[in-house]
């Protein structure tokens, strides 16, 4: 199971650089929101956020990946 969580995360990790990589800088500010909602940049580190805690939670408590 952990490899498969592994190469899940390397699969996603390898989309979102792609993505990154892809969107022109002046684009990143760029919203379809009329509600001031969060532009591509704000939803690229939405993403990175949720990673990184997502990583803590693995890291305080190992049982819960297994």
């Amino acid at each position: 199971m952990e490899e498969q969580i592994l190469e899940t995360w390397r699969i996603h990790q390898r989309i979102t650089l792609m993505l990154i990589e892809n969107i022109p800088d002046e684009a990143l500010g760029a919203t379809l929101s009329t509600r001031a909602a969060r532009d591509i940049a704000r939803q690229l580190a939405h993403v990175h956020m949720v990673r990184s805690a997502r990583l803590e939670s693995f890291y305080f408590f190992p049982t819960f990946i297994a």
